[in-house]
């Protein structure tokens, strides 16, 4: 076990089959396995998202995503406006909301 700045690496041996089912459970959930593995030390949920939940959030941040860099080409042109500035802001606060509601649910 190293530490690096607060964070601390550790090594675990699984067999090939417990390693596949922690591979599968994480991915089911949408964490990474670190992730998967630290929420279940916690005791916090670790409930399977749906592949059409996941693939509409994804959707979702997407556009968002593209409305934010048009914007930011305006912005970056002298073409924007402070309006739409917080029009960018706003739609990123949308992105973190998303996010956020995904991962608790």
């Amino acid at each position: 076990m190293k530490s690096n700045g607060g964070v601390v690496h550790t090594h675990f041996v699984f067999s090939h089959e417990e390693h596949e089912t922690l591979c599968r459970k994480a991915k089911q959930c949408g964490l990474s396995k670190s992730v998967y593995l630290r929420r279940l030390i916690l005791d916090k949920p670790v409930k399977a998202k749906s592949s059409e939940a996941v693939h509409e959030l994804y959707l979702e941040i997407n556009r968002i995503g593209t409305n934010i860099n048009q914007i930011a080409r305006g912005v970056n042109s002298d073409l924007g406006t402070l309006e739409d500035v917080r029009q960018a802001l706003f739609l990123l606060n949308k992105v973190y909301e998303l996010v956020e509601r995904a991962v608790n649910d």
